[in-house]
């Protein structure tokens, strides 16, 4: 049986004990609709279970099935009846202890919101963890806390100290964004990228608003872009005599100078070199 309006005489629950009549707004054989004692908003309304139980699973699908029909009445009834009639609602059910359930029987509320109620609604119903309602003004994912630098491969973080940049993921994005890290930096390459943007966690394609990361540009002279790299940081001309003279004179020595010049670029300079020759 369904009653609405004045209820005849005092409504007994299990846990809440004797609900006033004034507060019962409508009930059936499994769920009373009343007014919340303690209302967050004007309006606030619990739909209590009739029977003695305490958690959503303990439910019956009848009465869950049955749930979902007061809620919809319940609205209903509240923008009809309430002035000004609420725009919004929160909808929701504290579940357990360490939900917030301070009364051990099932009751679900619904609570009307009203425009400018609270300076700003985000978040809703969030707002139970209140450090993790606001989402949206969250670290993005290129200046998530810093993880371990184990992360970073040796040479990215050789890479950094060399740039005097601080391993953090802040410091690394700012030289980015700003130039101060780019494809001129020594030891800064494709992979050293790849590397870096992973860490940020940003994609591989990031380029700096306004400032671009410069890459150097290479002729054609049968070289590769690693083996250019290292005679620009020597600052020896990618000429055949040049690069001889350097060989000859030890002012390429892989292992030692320039920086990240190794063996396998050294054989490939001396190879180049000698295919020159007159």
């Amino acid at each position: 049986m369904e009653i609405h309006g004045t209820i005849p005489t005092p409504l007994a629950l299990p846990v809440f004990g004797e609900i006033e009549t004034s507060r019962v707004l409508a009930l059936d054989d499994l769920f009373a609709v009343v007014s919340d004692k303690f209302p967050v908003s004007p309006g606030h309304t619990l739909i209590i279970a009739r029977r003695p139980v305490a958690r959503f699973r303990d439910l019956t699908a009848a009465e869950k099935a049955r749930l979902l029909v007061w809620i919809g009445w319940t609205q209903e009834n509240l923008v009809s009846r309430l002035s000004p009639a609420p725009g919004a609602f929160n909808l929701g059910v504290n579940d357990g202890q360490a939900a917030g359930q301070t009364m051990a029987q099932f009751h679900f509320h619904v609570i009307p919101r009203y425009a400018g109620d609270v300076p700003d609604p985000r978040g809703g119903v969030r707002h139970v963890i209140p450090t993790k309602a606001n989402y949206w003004s969250q670290p993005s994912k290129a200046t998530k806390p810093d993880l371990p630098l184990r992360e970073l491969s040796g040479r990215t973080k050789r890479c950094l100290t060399a740039a005097g940049i601080p391993a953090e993921r802040r410091a690394v994005l700012e030289a980015l964004k700003t130039g101060a890290l780019s494809f001129r930096t020594t030891l800064y390459g494709k992979y050293t990228h790849r590397d870096v943007c992973r860490w940020l966690g940003i994609e591989e394609s990031f380029r700096p608003l306004g400032v671009p990361i410069e890459v150097r540009p290479f002729v054609e002279n049968g070289l590769s872009y690693r083996a250019n790299g290292v005679l620009g940081r020597a600052g020896i001309p990618a000429e055949k005599a040049a690069v001889r003279d350097a060989l000859e004179s030890g002012a390429l020595v892989p292992g030692k100078r320039p920086y990240n010049y190794g063996a396998r670029t050294h054989a490939e300079l001396r190879r180049w070199a000698a295919s020159q020759r007159e």
